[in-house]
């Protein structure tokens, strides 16, 4: 379980919460970019990493049945000025760095849609998106506009089994939440 925007209050919670999630990195912000990892599975390495505006990402190291699989957890800042958009592709390219050979994930809030250039760069191919065209953040509360920026993407050892969007919980964006099989 990924999860984004988690503030302190947030992660305070999370303490007697989730048990069946026992392996977990919690970097909560008053910011926005506050990040999190909940996870099933033990974490064989974890890395914390910043863009260049100094907006923290995560670098896990998952121990699968089928060995080890790395996650990465991102939220860069929206595209809003060319030197962001440029910032959000030059961390997807990094993160789709050896997603060849090495079973990847890349989840977050990509702040992408999926005809961006951060998910059609040829330097991101090998990352395919799991996730669905449905809207995943909307900004005024409504409930059909919005953009799919929320994004769960796998390099070529993963196979989608199942795919959707959650229910609303309160936030702006709605989670999303995918079923893979792998690492093959």
């Amino acid at each position: 379980v990924v999860l984004l925007e988690l503030s302190p209050a947030y992660a305070d919670a999370l303490a007697g919460a989730a048990p069946d999630y026992p392996h977990r990195e919690l970097l909560p912000d008053d910011s926005p970019f506050g990040i999190g990892l909940l996870s099933r599975r033990p974490l064989a390495g974890f890395e914390t990493h910043a863009s260049a505006d100094d907006i923290p990402f995560l670098l896990a190291m998952l121990d699968t049945p089928q060995g080890q699989a790395r996650l990465i957890a991102v939220h860069p800042m929206p595209p809003l000025q060319p030197y962001w958009r440029r910032e959000r592709d030059l961390l997807m390219e990094v993160a789709a760095r050896d997603s060849r050979e090495l079973p990847t994930l890349v989840v977050g809030d990509l702040n992408a849609t999926p005809w961006s250039t951060a998910l059609l760069s040829p330097r991101t191919r090998d990352l395919r998106r799991t996730t669905g065209f449905a809207p995943t953040w909307r900004p005024f509360g409504g409930r059909w506009f919005g953009l799919p920026i929320d994004h769960v993407l796998a390099s070529p050892h993963w196979q989608r089994v199942h795919a959707e969007r959650g229910p609303d919980i309160g936030s702006d964006h709605l989670p999303v939440r995918v079923a893979l099989r792998g690492p093959q």
